[in-house]
């Protein structure tokens, strides 16, 4: 009975780690990345993409990595300021501000 339970118990195991190769990771963060989570893209743009800083409320920000670009978005009533972002050195692809006076 022993040997059954370790035999089920090393293929439940095998069954899982091949699983791993299963799942679908769709984009890689490399150790060397500059812009590694959707925090670090949020605040890369809030203060580096022109020279106004939006507020800082997170339910108005949106990062998300598509490739090696970070996809930067943030809107609140009629302002809006979006960017792309290089994952790897942190640089600008675009930056596009449009803050309209309350």
């Amino acid at each position: 009975m022993r040997a059954l339970a370790r035999i089920f118990l090393l293929a439940c195991a095998a069954l899982a780690l091949s699983g791993c190769d299963l799942v679908w990771w769709p984009d890689d963060i490399k150790p060397n990345d500059v812009v590694k989570t959707p925090e670090d893209a949020i605040a890369r743009t809030m203060h580096g993409c022109g020279s106004v800083v939006p507020d800082t409320d997170s339910d108005h920000w949106d990062a998300h990595l598509e490739g090696d670009l970070w996809h930067v978005h943030w809107s609140h009533r009629q302002s809006e300021v979006s960017a792309l972002i290089e994952k790897g050195d942190g640089t600008f692809d675009d930056c596009d501000v449009s803050i309209v006076p309350e």
